[in-house]
């Protein structure tokens, strides 16, 4: 949306809000990253052991995993917009 100039200010370029987009995408994969860690800790945490979990494990498990590539995926792509987005688009 950022790149479509979607509620961009009028003294704004389109490029340095594309720009500023990028730390906005940084800050959600951040607090995302959070979030997964403290399930993921809460699922499995050290020194303890359930038979009647393991089945709760397995099955959120994998999901919250990939959560956390998509979420690395997303945060490295927001790193690059945040230091290389107004080079990404012409200047006019």
């Amino acid at each position: 949306m950022s790149a479509l100039g979607f509620l961009k200010p009028e003294a704004e370029e389109l490029a340095i809000w594309v720009q500023r987009s990028g730390a906005v995408v940084v800050f959600l994969c951040v607090v995302s990253e959070y979030y997964i860690s403290k399930l993921l800790g809460i699922l499995n945490p050290p020194g303890f052991t359930s038979v009647g979990t393991q089945s709760i494990q397995k099955k959120l498990y994998n999901p919250l995993r990939i959560m956390q590539l998509i979420g690395l995926v997303l945060g490295a792509i927001g790193t690059l917009l945040w230091g290389y987005g107004d080079l990404l688009l012409p200047t006019t």
